[in-house]
């Protein structure tokens, strides 16, 4: 991973992720770029996915240092 990648899990997802550190503006995009999620801090706690569809999702999020940072996560139900 790096210094750029956002660190999320559990993946894939099916309830909800986590992210490994404390990030400022996160924003989810649906792959077909549709804005799905946003949040203007985020401490760590788990953020719900369990009303999105399955698929592919990409993340962005603005570190504590003001970098951007990005990642990605798959919503698979069992």
């Amino acid at each position: 991973m790096s210094d750029l990648e956002i660190g999320i899990f559990p993946v894939p997802a099916f309830e909800y992720i986590k992210l490994g550190s404390d990030y400022n503006n996160i924003v989810i995009l649906a792959a077909d770029g549709r804005l799905v999620f946003s949040m203007p801090l985020y401490k760590n706690n788990p953020i719900l996915i369990e009303d999105f569809s399955e698929g592919l999702y990409f993340l962005q999020g603005q570190s504590k240092t003001g970098k951007i940072k990005v990642g990605e996560f798959v919503v698979i139900y069992k």
